[in-house]
């Protein structure tokens, strides 16, 4: 199946759309795929959504020129990633921008590691004579100090460095101002995997299982019915009361406080219920 997910800074990810994808009966040329299918929940979020202003992430398969005109056609802001071997034409144009110095640069501290992030960018670049298309770079760099006790009075340390490379093609302008904002929402892409279908797969919904192996039909109900779970829990668990109740209790996580919640309507419920029972009876005598 092909999502249109929502994501958000906080790893909310609901599904406004889905498509399932699944080859036409009979003879074909070439099996349904993710690129083809992206053409049919791109028209449902137009017509159920018109005036909606819509931002599309996506991953390294969509840099493609059908991508593109969807996006112009339906007036659309996208962000798409860009994978070294993608848009041969676009990369032959990026030789000055990588060679030149970063427009942006940032340092932030988190955890114990010191985050360097350098922004390039370039724009106007011709794609195929149709699109005029820009593209972004981030390189991220962390270091940290780790110190290790040893037998001797003196410690060692040793520094750690990781460095990751995010490259993006969009139809929005880029500048100084704007472009720390662009990366960040284009890397906004990796909760649709993450807060996603990896929750589906490993947090109790037990989506690798092989429901209904003989059945397509059922196969679908059950997933259908896996995603407005998901959904429902997902509106849930980003409520005031519950992500309150996870601040006053850092240690506890949303299936264990779904343990006690059902351990208090199993056991507490009923025994109130008796209680007010037994009262009600003696203050009201129940004729023979």
């Amino acid at each position: 199946m092909l999502q249109a997910k929502l994501v958000t800074k906080d790893g909310h990810a609901p599904s406004p759309a889905s498509e399932w994808m699944e080859n036409p009966v009979g003879e074909f040329n070439k099996q349904d795929c993710e690129r083809k299918a992206f053409l049919r929940p791109a028209a449902k979020l137009k017509k159920q959504y018109p005036r909606l202003p819509v931002r599309i992430l996506a991953g390294g398969l969509y840099p493609y020129e059908s991508a593109f005109k969807i996006c112009e056609d339906s007036g659309w802001k996208f962000i798409f990633v860009l994978q070294d071997k993608s848009l041969k034409t676009v990369q032959e144009e990026l030789t000055l921008t990588r060679r030149g110095k970063p427009a942006k640069v940032f340092s932030t501290v988190k955890s114990g590691w010191r985050i360097t992030e350098e922004f390039k960018y370039q724009t106007a670049i011709e794609y195929h004579e149709k699109y005029t298309l820009n593209r972004m770079q981030c390189i991220e760099t962390r270091r940290k100090t780790v110190v290790t006790k040893t037998e001797t009075p003196l410690p060692e340390t040793e520094t750690k460095q990781k460095t990751s490379c995010f490259g993006y093609v969009t139809n929005i302008l880029p500048d100084r101002k704007n472009i720390r904002k662009l990366c960040t929402g284009g890397r906004l892409g990796r909760k649709i995997e993450n807060e996603g279908f990896n929750t589906q797969k490993n947090n109790d919904y037990e989506l690798t299982h092989k429901y209904c192996e003989k059945s397509y039909t059922g196969l679908q109900n059950y997933y259908t019915l896996l995603q407005i779970a998901h959904a429902i829990n997902q509106f849930v668990e980003k409520e005031k009361i519950i992500t309150g109740i996870l601040k006053l209790r850092p240690k506890e996580s949303v299936s264990g406080l779904w343990k006690n919640l059902k351990g208090y309507m199993i056991f507490r419920i009923p025994v109130l219920a008796s209680l007010c029972a037994d009262i009600g009876n003696q203050l009201i005598p129940v004729p023979p």
